[in-house]
């Protein structure tokens, strides 16, 4: 999988073996980019849970079923 993405990504410097070190270099960005992905999904869900959480608490409140 990740030879798939090496040649995707640089295809250029796959047939280098003078450029060995650059492969971990893409492992780390790749790394980095699912993180940040990841991380970015992650905290879009929790926000649209406490929005949908606040908004269903507000719509409970007005019809007086939650007690503050």
């Amino acid at each position: 999988l990740f030879r798939v993405v090496f040649f995707l990504a640089e295809p250029n410097q796959q047939e280098c073996p003078e450029n060995s070190d650059f492969k971990v270099v893409d492992l780390f960005w790749l790394f980095l980019v699912g993180l940040g992905a990841f991380v970015e999904i992650l905290t879009t869900l929790v926000g649209y849970a406490i929005n949908l959480g606040f908004a269903t608490w507000l719509l409970f409140a007005k019809k007086g079923e939650v007690g503050t």
